[in-house]
């Protein structure tokens, strides 16, 4: 056997040592350096989200008061006809026309009542509407019944002047043509929840 001195078996025993320092360094110390750096990571990613979920906790109240105040409108003012059966709500759909059509003045010349119609969960009341009035009338009166509650819809719209193709005298042509009698024809609809 070669013996070696003692310089050399010192290095080479620091040497060993020091393989077996950085082997282990390699094995525990990297990994867990690394394991820390993604829970470093982790944790301001978590912190992030806290607060995040704070500011929207913060606003989930005043979020949750004007729900209550939608719900409590929607129980005091029905956006459908609440009527039990179709010959009641064709009525009720009979005096919100009536009152618009008297609030302004014009003249009702006949309804009929359309057929219903099943949409999904909802049944279409109708109504076909003859009338005559001048203009800023009838403006008001589709005005007050498609802003009205329960909602109502206007279709099918034709407007026509009553005195298209009649011969006119001079002194009645003036006032006529600025603000001319119509015949006005529309469908009112609106729904209902069948019971």
């Amino acid at each position: 056997m070669i013996a070696l001195s003692r310089d050399f078996r010192r290095f080479l025993a620091a040497a060993l040592l020091l393989a077996v320092l950085l082997a282990a360094h390699a094995v525990l110390v990297g990994p867990l350096l690394a394991t820390l750096d993604r829970l470093e990571s982790t944790w301001a990613e978590n912190a992030d989200l806290l607060a995040h979920y704070r500011r929207v906790a913060a606003a989930l109240g005043p979020l949750r008061k004007a729900q209550e105040d939608l719900e409590e409108d929607a129980n005091t003012a029905p956006a459908y006809l609440t009527a039990t059966s179709l010959t009641l709500a064709a009525t009720e759909l009979q005096n919100s026309l009536n009152s618009a059509v008297r609030h302004h003045g014009a003249r009702l010349i006949g309804t009929r009542v359309l057929d219903p119609v099943e949409e999904g969960a909802f049944q279409r009341i109708g109504m076909r509407v003859t009338l005559t009035t001048t203009l800023a009338p009838l403006q008001a009166i589709l005005y007050d019944l498609e802003a009205a509650v329960p909602f109502l819809f206007i279709d099918e719209l034709v407007i026509q002047r009553q005195d298209i193709g009649m011969p006119q005298r001079a002194e009645t042509s003036a006032s006529v043509a600025s603000d001319p009698q119509l015949d006005v024809s529309f469908n009112l609809l609106a729904y209902r929840r069948p019971m």
